[in-house]
């Protein structure tokens, strides 16, 4: 039997959910690390080939009890998404709307049909899956985190190929500008982002007159690969999906259990996490703008198969970097496809949707699966003392004295003494550093042209875990310090 809207609402206030926005993972409670499952994290191997199922949900830009987008309620920054399977927040949804006029008109005249029976809500429809589609989207769970490859920092048996996301927490009045005072991790990352300016700068004036002429294509790589070496980058979101993995024949084929066979429990066992990655991001993109709708079948979940090289090193980290990189997300043979008896299919997709329904709480799960340190004071400690690693304060021509009057207190902090003589050198006048040409304001907007933080950056192989293990048993997850 479907659930009500009363059920929903009883068993998200029973876990602490109101149907808000709860997946980018802001409360303290479920930032928190408690006695929660971890998650493993999906791994590439050679030669290996997985079936992967991707949750989606239902998320209105509105409230169903209205009708309309409420400014202090759910509107499109602030989405009504409750933490239920697909199918069964949609049923809960037609059963609201054969009792509730706003509600039917309002979801018919966003889906432009002029019909829809409600009367049965116990079975999903393909009128009801027109009437909701517009609303299914990727189950996406979101850190705000800053990225730091500084080796000194990270240890001497860490993955220096990638930078160490830390889970951090700034605010901003509605112009993006940081409230208060700036933490340890944004002033550096403005301190290295005018250094680069300076660099861009002088490569620019070094192909004024370059013959033959640098391409467009070729300054911009020049320029993003200069802005790239910034070890310490700004707030940006981390996101990560829950995967359900399914072994696959070299045929492509599920074995004819997993799918007869398939339990509330046995979905347990397939559950993994996976970073959102460009290359999982742009096939799902597929089935959002419809490239792939022949293949979507099931209105709780996309499938991607998984095929991973079958060719490489996988004895050291550069090597499983390289397989990561050459796995590929492709379009699937769906699990309800002539491979398979409907009485199977029937069977899987029933339990998916149960065991999805049955764990209301995943935010909390995911969130202790992301082995993703917060940077509290003891790693900002750290931060400060690491730093002064990758700054060369007396050789690096592009540390100008605008860049040092720009970052003074920031130099001041990270070289003490140093930094203050530094700071005093130039404010009387006497400093033989080069003058430079720095605009703090152009040196920002020049940065967020490029694309600073995406997988090369700071997406290592999900089975390279970061940070010891010890640590991340014992580690506080909470963001508020």
């Amino acid at each position: 039997m479907a659930m009500t809207m009363e059920e929903l609402i009883t068993i998200m206030d029973s876990v602490g959910q109101n149907g808000s926005s709860q997946l980018n993972l802001r409360s303290e409670d479920l930032q928190t690390k408690r006695v929660v499952k971890r998650l493993p994290m999906l791994k590439n191997a050679l030669k290996k080939k997985s079936k992967l199922l991707l949750e989606t949900e239902i998320a209105l830009p509105f409230d169903p009890q209205t009708g309309k987008a409420e400014p202090d309620g759910f509107n499109p920054s602030n989405k009504y998404r409750p933490p239920f399977s697909a199918t069964t927040v949609a049923l809960a949804l037609k059963r609201l709307a054969d009792t509730s006029e706003i509600l039917k008109s309002t979801l018919m005249k966003r889906a432009g049909v002029t019909n829809w029976d409600t009367s049965d809500y116990e079975h999903f429809t393909k009128d009801d899956w027109v009437i909701f589609d517009k609303y299914r989207v990727p189950r996406i769970f979101s850190l705000t985190v800053t990225s730091i490859k500084i080796p000194a920092m990270q240890g001497s048996d860490s993955n220096n190929l990638f930078a160490r996301d830390y889970a951090v927490s700034v605010k901003r009045d509605p112009e993006g500008n940081v409230v208060g005072e700036m933490p340890v991790f944004l002033a550096a990352n403005k301190f290295f982002r005018d250094r680069a300016y300076e660099k861009v700068k002088d490569y620019e004036d070094s192909i004024a007159d370059a013959n033959p002429p640098v391409t467009e294509d070729e300054r911009k790589k020049a320029k993003s690969d200069i802005y790239r070496e910034n070890p310490v980058q700004d707030d940006h979101p981390a996101n990560f999906v829950r995967l359900f993995e399914l072994p696959l024949g070299n045929d492509f084929k599920l074995k004819d259990d997993v799918l007869s066979g398939a339990s509330e429990e046995i979905f347990k066992e397939y559950e993994v996490i996976s970073r959102y990655k460009a290359a999982i991001r742009n096939s799902i993109s597929k089935y959002v703008d419809k490239s792939w709708s022949v293949c979507d079948h099931n209105f709780d979940f996309w499938e991607l198969d998984m095929t991973c090289p079958t060719t490489g090193d996988d004895t050291t980290m550069r090597g499983k970097a390289e397989i990561g990189q050459k796995t590929a997300f492709e379009r699937p043979v769906p699990v309800d496809s002539n491979n398979y008896s409907n009485e199977a299919v029937e069977n899987f997709t029933i339990a998916f949707r149960k065991y999805i329904d049955s764990d209301p709480k995943v935010e909390n799960k995911v969130r202790a699966s992301m082995r993703v340190s917060v940077l509290d004071e003891e790693a900002e400690r750290r931060l400060v003392a690491a730093l002064p690693t990758v700054i060369d304060m007396d050789n690096d021509k592009f540390i100008t004295q605008e860049v040092v009057k720009n970052n003074a207190e920031f130099i001041k902090l990270i070289f003490g003494d140093e930094g203050d003589e530094l700071v005093e050198e130039i404010e009387a006048g006497v400093s033989e550093r080069e003058e430079g040409a720095l605009d703090s304001d152009a040196a920002k907007a020049d940065a967020k042209t490029y694309d600073l933080t995406d997988d090369d950056f700071s997406d290592g192989p999900d089975d390279l875990v970061t940070g010891g293990e010890a640590e991340l048993q014992s580690l506080d997850l909470s963001i508020e310090a």
